[in-house]
C-alpha cells in the first residue's frame, strides 16, 4: 500500500511538472497571436494616421538689367500660390518586434510621421497684375518665373518642419489607437514614435519629396 501511495504522488509530481512547463510555452503561443492579430488590424489603418495642410505662399521675384554694375531696368513679378502637404505615419511598416504585452499593457514603438505628398502647382497660381510688371530692358520670361517658383518652393520645403505637422499626425494617431486598444481590453496604453527626420528635395517643383525616417 504504502509503496502504491509513494508511485502515485511520484506520478502526479510528473504530471504537474509537465503543466507548469507546458503553460509558458502556451501563454508565449498566446501573446504571439495576440501581437499577430492586432499588428494585421493597425496596418489597416494606414490611412487614418494622415493629416493635409493647405499653405499661402506669395511668389515674388525681382529681375534686374544691369550695366558696369548699374541698374538700367528692372521687373517685377508677384503672385499668390497654394502647397499642399500630407503627412502621415506609414503603419503598414509595424511589425511585431513592434509591440509589447504583457497582461493588459501594451506598448506600441511606431515608425515616424513621413511626407506622404508635397505639391506647388505653379500652373495653379494667380499672378497679381497690379504689381507684376516688365522693364523697358529687364523682361520677365519663362525661365525666370521658373526660377521665382523653386525659391518660393523651397522656402516652404524648408519651413515644413516648423509647421506641426509631426505634432498633429503623432495626435491623430494616437487617439484613434488609443480608443481602439481600450477597446480590446488593454487597460495600461503607450504609445512612442520614432522621430520625424526631413531633407528639403530642393527645386522639384510639384514632386513628390524624398523624406527620411
Amino acid at each position: 500500500m504504502r509503496q502504491s501511495k509513494t508511485y502515485a504522488l511520484l506520478f502526479l509530481s510528473i504530471c504537474l511538472l509537465i503543466v507548469s512547463s507546458c503553460k509558458p510555452k502556451e501563454v508565449e503561443e498566446n501573446e504571439n497571436w495576440k501581437k499577430m492579430r492586432l499588428m494585421h488590424q493597425i496596418q489597416g489603418a494606414s490611412q487614418i494616421a494622415t493629416v493635409e495642410y493647405v499653405i499661402s505662399k506669395v511668389v515674388i521675384g525681382k529681375k534686374e538689367q544691369k550695366l558696369l554694375g548699374y541698374s538700367l531696368s528692372e521687373a517685377d513679378y508677384l503672385a499668390e500660390a497654394e502647397a499642399r502637404v500630407k503627412a502621415g505615419i506609414d503603419l503598414a511598416k509595424i511589425s511585431e518586434e513592434n509591440i509589447r504585452i504583457q497582461d493588459n499593457f501594451i506598448h506600441l514603438s511606431l515608425p515616424p510621421v513621413e511626407i506622404i505628398n508635397f505639391s506647388f502647382p505653379a500652373g495653379e497660381a494667380k499672378v497679381n497684375e497690379d504689381y507684376t510688371e516688365d522693364g523697358w530692358l529687364a523682361i520677365i520670361e519663362g525661365a525666370d518665373i521658373d526660377r521665382f517658383y523653386q525659391e518660393a518652393e523651397l522656402s516652404v520645403r524648408k519651413d515644413i518642419v516648423n509647421m506641426g505637422l509631426e505634432e498633429a499626425a503623432q495626435d491623430k494617431t494616437k487617439k484613434f489607437l488609443m480608443k481602439f486598444l481600450q477597446q480590446a481590453g488593454y487597460d495600461s496604453i503607450q504609445i512612442d514614435f520614432e522621430k520625424f527626420r526631413w531633407e528639403p528635395n530642393p527645386l522639384n517643383t510639384g514632386n513628390i519629396p524624398q523624406a527620411n525616417g
